[in-house]
């Protein structure tokens, strides 16, 4: 299993100069809003997973039709500049690909 999660994040990494172009597909569905964030559970494996407002909203949005570069457009209409949010983004996107919380189409 820890070879599959490498592989995907190398082939992931390797997309560096593509990288905001590519599509997340979430994993997880986002079951119950708590204090400071929501319940999701991963679809197929049932592992519960609690994640903040703004993680909430990028896994919303990784439907496999909005690239990052899209989902940190839309994050960044509530906050400042959208470069800084690719990056955090791309962040989170990895982390959550190691989590398999999300494919990458």
């Amino acid at each position: 299993m820890t070879t599959a999660i490498n592989s995907r994040l190398h082939s992931f990494d390797n997309h560096e100069h593509k990288i905001d172009e590519l599509r997340p597909i979430s994993q997880v569905k986002c079951i119950s809003r708590i204090k400071d964030g929501y319940i999701c559970i991963h679809t197929r494996t049932g592992i519960i997973f609690i994640v903040n407002d703004t993680a909430y909203l990028v896994l919303q949005l990784c439907d496999g039709k909005h690239t990052i570069k899209d989902i940190a457009k839309a994050i960044a209409k509530n906050y400042s500049k959208v470069e800084s949010f690719v990056d955090d983004v791309i962040r989170f996107i990895k982390e959550a690909l190691r989590f398999n919380m999300v494919t990458v189409a």
